[in-house]
């Protein structure tokens, strides 16, 4: 789709009427370098990046591209070298994180010539500080991906990564930590022959209503508040047939409370002193809507529990904070009179 249809169709988004939920379409393999290095389970891959790390966490407040060589060893014990670039990323994080979040980028030339898509793009996810509680919220934020990708298959993958930042001026120390890998929009998008919107922000009117209900509540789930689709904050959108609306997709889930980190506070305008206080943030619920969305949520607990419930990383306490806070919203829906005036 050119640049042109693709502007059309998100315009013609503003006078169609809404309509119920289309079937998501089946996803389709694609060739990335996110697919390549994409385990679909609990393998954990190394990531060795070798730059200037002193010029690369100097100034914080500047997302300026450097050199990096990258190597990836995948659990067979095959290596793979790329040549790239890496800067900082994130906006909160780079405030009050010791450790703030990496962007990689790459030639799409080197993406087209190994037979991938040119998507070259990857964001990777680190600890905010080098210590075992940073360590175990970034695991909670990794498994919030995957508890999302349990509800919705219109969600973003995420790949766990051993991290190894060398410097390439021989004047820091490496760095080894654990971290994590998001899929680019875009290739979730050609995943199910969809296309990512160009705007960032969007009406709620513009939008699929029942992903978005869905979205909304898992949100509402885990604590998260932040996030708003006026000004496209920590969501974006695709569409495309058999969809006649958006879908919004999250990402960045560090200021809920299943995650749990100590810099998590609900923004000041919201009627929440704690972001353990759950608040509902998306489109008003008709009685039988909100019944509908607390049905469908009591049948997935099983499947939504379950990757905090196996994964080999996450220590036991860790796992009993978010167990304990996702359970009592599975104990809530059983409250079906209150949740239900909540939703309207």
């Amino acid at each position: 789709m050119t640049r042109i249809h693709r502007t059309c169709f998100f315009l013609l988004l503003a006078i169609l009427p809404l309509t119920q939920w289309a079937q998501t379409p089946e996803a389709t393999a694609i060739a990335t370098i996110f697919d390549h290095w994409y385990t679909g389970d609990d393998q954990t891959i190394d990531l060795r990046i070798h730059t200037n790390l002193g010029q690369l966490f100097r100034n914080p407040d500047k997302e300026v591209y450097q050199e990096a060589e990258v190597s990836v060893t995948f659990a067979d014990g095959s290596t793979e070298d790329y040549s790239g670039k890496v800067r900082l990323r994130g906006n909160m994080r780079r405030e009050v994180c010791q450790i703030p979040p990496l962007k990689l980028k790459f030639k799409k030339k080197d993406m087209t010539d190994r037979g991938w898509l040119p998507h070259n793009d990857l964001k990777i996810v680190l600890p905010c500080r080098s210590t075992m509680p940073s360590e175990q919220d970034l695991i909670a934020e990794f498994l919030t991906y995957r508890m999302y990708g349990q509800m919705s298959a219109l969600s973003l993958r995420v790949q766990m990564v051993r991290i190894h930042l060398t410097d390439s001026e021989g004047r820091k120390n490496d760095q080894e930590l654990l971290a994590f890998i998001i899929e680019p929009v875009e290739t979730l998008a050609a995943r199910f022959a969809l296309q990512e919107a160009e705007r960032t922000s969007y009406r709620e009117s513009f939008l699929e209503k029942d992903p978005y209900r869905q979205m909304a509540f898992f949100q509402y789930m885990i604590g998260n508040t932040d996030w708003n689709v006026y000004n496209g904050h920590n969501l974006k959108f695709i569409g495309g047939a058999p969809f006649k609306r958006l879908v919004a997709v999250p990402y960045d889930f560090d200021y809920s409370a299943v995650v749990g980190t100590s810099y998590a506070v609900p923004h000041e305008s919201l009627p929440i002193r704690s972001v353990t206080q759950r608040l509902y943030r998306g489109l008003s619920c008709e009685e039988q809507e909100a019944l509908d969305l607390i049905q469908f949520f009591s049948t997935r607990e099983a499947e939504l529990l379950q990757p905090v419930q196996t994964h080999p990383l996450l220590e036991k306490g860790k796992q009993k904070e978010m167990l304990n806070y996702l359970e009592g919203f599975f104990r809530q829906l059983d409250k079906t009179k209150g949740l239900v005036a909540e939703l309207k």
